[in-house]
């Protein structure tokens, strides 16, 4: 039975301004930042019928700074936009526990973050037709990772830590038309597709060869659970309350480890993740 004490508070301010630059012309900048405070003790296993016990007053504090910056102008039915704004990912409680006795925990872990830049445009009129086309781009440091370290003489172990960075682009297409048919009822249909393109910048990854850990640098190597196409369509028919859709989706490919590894092992460990598709009625 595991016992832990788990005790996290946060706090944020938020500030942000418009501008009216011109006609239709509408500018915006602010800035969020955040405190987030939090701590943990108590029993995490057993090993060995021993008790195994996070550090005594593990505690964490960070002071976190997010800006943001947007444009946008508007003319009759159509709208274009632009915006850049920064993000975190904390680290996970999870991840600061290691999973077996040979892993370990890098003290410097820290949370990882990152930029995200979209620029498009939309399209609305009174019909009930409507589209929309975002271009997108995401840059994601300090990306948590493991890594295989072999001390001299001494067991393989995996450590935990901030690996590197990737970085990530695509393109997001919808359309969505809805009309009334009588005077209780409504029918709706949709498309929407999204293509993207992920990778590594700079990310030391490890793994082992014939028993031996190796490290090497994943550079351009594309990033792991990232398929580069989606797509969706569905229709939908309300009538007063009642409500009856379909919707069908459809991924595409995409590698399930950083190393990308095409032929998957015995243990079915990693290998490529297939293309699939869902129906939902």
């Amino acid at each position: 039975m595991l016992f832990r004490s788990l005790f996290t508070t946060s706090s944020a301010a938020y500030l942000s301004a418009e501008y009216m630059l011109a006609k239709g012309w509408l500018a915006s900048a602010g800035v969020r930042q955040e405190k987030i405070s939090s701590s943990a003790y108590g029993r995490t296993s057993f090993v060995s019928g021993n008790e195994v016990l996070l550090k005594a007053d593990q505690r964490r504090s960070r002071l976190i700074t997010l800006p943001f910056a947007g444009i946008s102008y508007s003319v009759s039915q159509w709208k274009f936009s632009g915006n850049l704004s920064g993000f975190y990912r904390p680290v996970l409680y999870s991840e600061l526990i290691p999973l077996q006795v040979i892993d370990s925990v890098s003290p410097h872990l820290r949370d990882a973050g990152g930029y995200q830049a979209e620029a498009g445009f939309s399209y609305k009129n009174a019909g009930g037709f409507s589209f929309q086309i975002t271009l997108f781009s995401l840059h994601y440091q300090d990306k948590i990772g493991s890594y295989l370290y072999a001390p001299s003489g001494g067991t393989v172990r995996n450590v935990k830590t901030n690996m590197g960075a990737s970085y990530a682009y695509g393109v997001e297409a919808g359309s969505e038309y809805s009309c009334k048919w009588g005077p209780h009822a409504q029918w709706s249909a949709f498309v929407a597709i999204t293509l993207m393109q992920a990778y590594y910048l700079d990310f030391t990854a490890g793994k082992t060869v014939n028993g031996v850990p190796v490290q090497e640098n994943i550079r351009g190597k594309k990033l792991e659970n990232a398929p580069s196409g989606i797509y969706r369509a569905g229709v939908e028919y309300r009538y007063k309350w009642l409500r009856a859709g379909a919707q069908f989706a459809y991924t595409e490919k995409s590698f399930s480890d950083a190393w990308n590894t095409f032929q998957a092992p015995a243990n079915a460990q990693v290998g490529i993740i297939p293309c699939y598709s869902v129906a939902d009625v």
